[in-house]
C-alpha cells in the first residue's frame, strides 16, 4: 500500500511544507538567536563606537556563531541597518503617541512644546549610542538609513503641526506651520552636533549637557 502524504489538516504540513510540529520551536530558536545578536550589539555600542566593533565581538557577546550571524546579515553594516529600522519603527510609534491630537486638544501650546523637547532630549539620552552609530551611517551615505530618517522627520513635523493646531493658543504665531517647520528642522540639525559629537570641530564652544538641555528648553 502506498503511503498517503501528510496534508495541512491536523498535524500535517504548514504553508511552507515543513511539519507543523517541528516548525514553531525552530522559529522560536531562530528568533531567540536574533534577539541575542541584537542585544549584544546594543550592549557593545554602550562601550565603543560601531566602527570598533567586530563580528567576532558580536557573536561572542551573543553566545552565537559566525554562521548564525551571516545567515541573517551580509555584514555588520546590514545589522546596523536592521537595528536602525527597528529603532525608527519604535520611534514612529512613540512620537505618534506623544503628539497625538487628542492629548493636546484645548491645552496650552507651551505644554505641548515642553513635551516635544522632553521626548527629543530623552531620545538623545537613552539612545545616544545607537544614535551615534546612526549619525556615522549617514556620513557614510547609507541610503536606506537616510530614507528612514527623512520619513520619520516628516512624520514628526506633521504630527507636531496637527497637535499644535489643536491647542488653545497654537495659532498665536502669524504662520504656525512655518514656525513649526523651523523649530523641528533647527532642532534635528542641532542635536547630533550638540549631543553626539558629530562634526564636533564645527561647534564653536562645546557646552555641558545640562546647559544644552536648559538652553534648548528656552527656544
Amino acid at each position: 500500500m502506498n503511503d498517503i502524504p501528510p496534508t495541512r489538516e491536523g498535524i500535517g504540513l504548514d504553508a511552507s511544507g515543513a511539519p507543523e510540529s517541528l516548525n514553531p520551536p525552530r522559529q522560536a530558536r531562530s528568533r531567540a538567536t536574533l534577539e541575542r545578536i541584537l542585544t549584544a550589539t546594543r550592549t557593545l555600542l554602550e562601550e565603543r563606537e560601531f566602527a570598533d566593533i567586530t563580528v567576532d565581538d558580536i557573536v561572542q557577546g551573543a553566545s552565537s556563531s559566525k554562521g548564525s550571524f551571516y545567515h541573517r546579515f551580509a555584514d555588520k553594516e546590514a545589522l546596523l541597518v536592521h537595528l536602525l529600522r527597528e529603532e525608527h519603527e519604535a520611534a514612529t510609534r512613540a512620537w505618534t503617541e506623544t503628539l497625538a491630537v487628542e492629548r493636546w486638544e484645548g491645552r496650552a501650546a507651551q505644554d505641548l512644546l515642553d513635551a516635544f523637547i522632553d521626548h527629543l532630549l530623552g531620545i538623545y539620552g537613552r539612545r545616544a549610542p545607537l544614535m551615534r552609530a546612526y549619525a556615522g551611517s549617514l556620513s557614510l551615505g547609507a541610503e536606506e538609513v537616510r530614507a528612514l530618517s527623512g520619513r520619520l522627520n516628516r512624520h514628526v513635523l506633521a504630527q507636531l503641526r496637527a497637535a499644535l493646531a489643536s491647542t488653545a493658543d497654537g495659532a498665536a504665531h502669524p504662520d504656525p506651520a512655518r514656525a513649526t517647520a523651523f523649530v523641528v528642522t533647527a532642532l534635528l540639525a542641532l542635536m547630533p552636533a550638540l549631543f553626539l559629537g558629530a562634526d564636533a570641530d564645527l561647534v564653536p564652544e562645546p557646552l555641558p549637557r545640562d546647559v544644552l538641555e536648559q538652553e534648548i528648553r528656552r527656544l
